[in-house]
């Protein structure tokens, strides 16, 4: 984005105005035909219209109001008949692997990270803004976006080039008439014309309008003398790849001469422009000061070319025609899997997390992409993944002896569903017979619901635990069972997550903060936002794992399995959903109070089947937000190899085997924890006498002393105290003394001038 274009546009010197009425947009047909930003879009949903801060995305997304905005903003664009196009980008690790794009797509996520650290502290500020930390979208942001459309009837492109880039391309072949947006940085481009998404209004007159731009009318606006010159002012503003050298190791300032103003933000703009109109100005490479740098920094040279190139639409990118690439246009594979396809590395997607917390999102859903990997050909993938400050690299196996996408696809509809439920009771001991389970019965979507909560809570009989989680030695049962540690949640959490669900499939939005009570806007809880993570992102990989079987149901929307809002109202009820701290807020209490009687206890019965009894008691006590350190020896991060053994070696077998139930791992060997250290012996108390026998004592003492002669001492005479000892120093002449070089004829000038030494 190019630093301070927006301020200059908006609030220069001139009295010039960018706003037009939208019947006076120029197009080509008889109504307005707009491509948009769908990055822009989204940030847009997000940020609140009335305040300058919401809580919607530490929460995890409130999936149903977005869905309502983006519905809402689609019926503004209706007020002028528009044909409307969406752009959303593909995954970072889509395009092609360089040096330039790696450290792109890192620094990318190193930014949202940050971003993410922020959270901790507006957690602790009564006051504060969070439309900073807005480009850290909730995980089903873009789904939920991509869905809504759908239903209006909007189409969607995905690009593996720039967002701007593709748009911008897109406009120049004629394909719309203007971009909506939410970056100035489109006007730099050639043949664009920019409306921001935020300038639809009606007049006084009921007209609308809106702020609409060309390259040509804001050079008007700047006082721009040349269209052309439009590069060369967003190189000198600082853009992506220029922006360090303008602001960090050069001073545009110092060397344009500009005077910089508190009353006038715009006078970096206006000062670089006035440099740019003057006569001798023949271009960045050729005029002073510039052009000294130019010719002595070939790194700054570097960077003002890639400028060029970018907003030349010089370069781009093919958008790829392989058998992958056309059914993620359908929608029939995850966005990220054409990256993985063509060898590429593995970029998770930053979320709003507590990420000093030992389960960790990314080591929860592993399984499932390496089981993802495994069917798209690879043998191994780099995977990025981000931790508490920086983002981590590592390369694991993928889940061998799976058979390929090809196959997957021929393969029929029973074979598919019993291998997806081998998939989810994967970390069982002993997996259940999907014949006997209540979950095969449930429609969708409280099937796909119910296993990835039982996929969360089957991290118990993994190593993924802390050391203060795992299970009591003199816990023979769940030892038995195989169970090495505590859920990642707990029952009452649980319990919120299939309640906030289960509200949302069954009952009208529109019921939700429609009763006697207004729920407030709840502030996170560091653990219940982990809490979020941990579902979304494992429902998250659910779903992609359906997409890759065929089996996805179109009941499977965002907004019918989470709404933050409504999950932080649960939670603070401990998911007693029929309770006073929850009924009031829907329209209707007496259906939430018959859905908990009715619906929710048997959900959770049917989600923990397959689970020993008394698992979530036995660690009614444990901690589960403890930072590892304090407990165990912190030890640095190294890139490790995960190797795990299939478990899916034979799934394209159709013998009566298959059904044969899959014996459990030996045990576990944990060593037992040395004895404590024995107590030291407490001494005994001298027994203390009662007021009566301390006085006979004292009497008795005064009896036996009655008569006696006292001697009196003499007081000894003082004696006068020594002084410090001191050390006596002769005193030489320095002229005699030839061997000493020059220091130590100091020292021992030091030494003669000392009249003792304190010991």
């Amino acid at each position: 984005m190019v630093r301070g274009l927006t301020v200059g546009i908006y609030q220069n010197k001139s009295e010039k105005s960018p706003q037009r009425k939208v019947d006076d947009i120029e197009k080509k047909g008889e109504t307005p035909s707009f491509v948009i930003d769908g990055q822009s879009l989204a940030y847009y949903i997000l940020t609140p219209k009335d305040k300058d801060h919401s809580w919607e995305f530490a929460n995890g997304g409130d999936y149903n109001n977005y869905a309502q905005k983006i519905v809402e903003f689609f019926n503004l664009l209706a007020n002028f008949k528009a044909q409307c196009t969406i752009v959303l980008p593909l995954p970072d690790g889509t395009g092609p692997v360089t040096e330039n794009s790696l450290s792109k797509w890192n620094g990318k996520a190193q930014d949202k990270i940050r971003r993410v650290s922020r959270v901790r502290q507006l957690l602790e500020k009564t006051a504060a803004s969070s439309r900073g930390l807005l480009d850290v979208l909730p995980p089903f942001m873009l789904d939920e976006i991509a869905i809504t459309a759908a239903k209006l009837n909007v189409p969607v492109l995905y690009t593996r080039n720039s967002v701007y880039r593709f748009i911008a391309n897109y406009l120049k072949e004629g394909k719309a008439d203007a971009v909506i947006g939410n970056n100035s940085d489109y006007v730099i481009f050639e043949h664009i014309k920019y409306i921001p998404i935020d300038s639809f209004f009606n007049d006084e007159n009921k007209i609308w309008q809106c702020y609409y731009m060309t390259p040509a009318s804001v050079c008007d606006i700047l006082g721009l003398n040349d269209q052309k010159k439009l590069i060369d002012l967003a190189i000198l503003l600082g853009d992506d790849f220029t922006e360090k050298f303008v602001t960090q190791k050069y001073n545009i300032y110092t060397l344009l001469r500009i005077k910089p103003r508190q009353n006038n933000p715009a006078a970096l703009v206006e000062g670089i422009v006035d440099w740019l109109n003057l006569e001798t100005y023949e271009g960045l490479e050729n005029t002073s000061p510039i052009k000294e740098l130019i010719a002595d920094d070939a790194e700054f040279k570097a960077v003002i070319d890639e400028s060029r190139k970018y907003f030349s639409l010089e370069d781009l990118l093919p958008e790829g025609d392989s058998e992958v690439r056309k059914l993620v246009d359908e929608g029939k594979l995850p966005l990220w899997t054409i990256g993985i396809s063509e060898n590429n590395d593995f970029w998770y997607e930053p979320v709003v997390d507590d990420y000093k917390h030992e389960v960790m999102t990314s080591k929860v859903t592993l399984p499932l992409r390496q089981i993802i990997y495994g069917i798209l050909g690879r043998k191994e993938v780099i995977e990025h993944i981000p931790t508490d400050e920086a983002v981590s690299t590592e390369t694991v196996q993928a889940e061998a002896d799976l058979p390929e996408l090809s196959q997957i696809l021929k393969m029929k509809k029973p074979q598919l569903e019993k291998t997806f439920y081998m998939i989810a009771h994967s970390k069982f001991p002993k997996q259940p017979n999907p014949k006997d389970d209540p979950v095969s019965a449930l429609p969708e979507p409280f099937k796909i619901l119910a296993l990835s909560l039982r996929y969360l809570i089957a991290q118990c009989f993994t190593e993924n635990q802390a050391n203060y989680t795992r299970t009591p030695e003199d816990n023979k049962k769940l030892k038995d069972a195989g169970v090495i540690g505590a859920p990642p949640i707990d029952l009452f959490e649980l319990r919120a997550l299939a309640a906030q669900a289960l509200c949302l499939i069954q009952l009208p939005y529109s019921q939700w903060n429609n009763g006697e009570q207004k729920a407030p806007e709840f502030k996170p809880k560091l653990r219940r936002l982990h809490v979020a993570a941990l579902y979304e992102v494992v429902l998250q990989h659910m779903l992609w794992l359906q997409q890759v079987f065929g089996q996805k149901n179109d009941k499977a929307k965002p907004h019918r399995f989470f709404d933050g809002q409504i999950f932080a109202a649960a939670y603070d009820a401990e998911g007693m959903i029929g309770s006073d701290k929850f009924a009031p807020f829907y329209q209707e209490p007496a259906k939430i109070r018959e859905l908990e009687e009715t619906r929710l206890h048997e959900f959770i019965q049917t989600v923990l089947y397959p689970f020993p009894d008394g698992l979530f008691e036995a660690f009614s006590h444990v901690p589960r937000s403890l930072g590892s350190a304090a407990f165990e020896e912190v030890k640095p991060q190294v890139a490790t190899i995960v190797a795990p053994k299939s478990a899916f070696a034979n799934l394209m077998d159709s013998s009566d085997e298959e059904d044969a139930p899959v014996e459990a791992p030996p045990a576990p060997v944990i060593n037992q924890p040395p004895p404590p250290a024995a107590k030291a012996e407490e001494k005994k108390k001298k027994a203390e006498m009662d007021e009566d026998e301390e006085m006979a004592f004292l009497m008795a003492a005064a009896a036996a002393n009655k008569g006696a002669k006292r001697e009196v001492k003499q007081a000894t005479k003082p004696q006068k105290s020594k002084g410090p000892q001191r050390r006596r120093v002769e005193k030489v002449n320095l002229n005699e003394v030839k061997n000493f070089n020059k220091e130590s004829k100091l020292e021992a000038k030091l030494q003669t001038k000392q009249q003792g030494f304190d010991w």
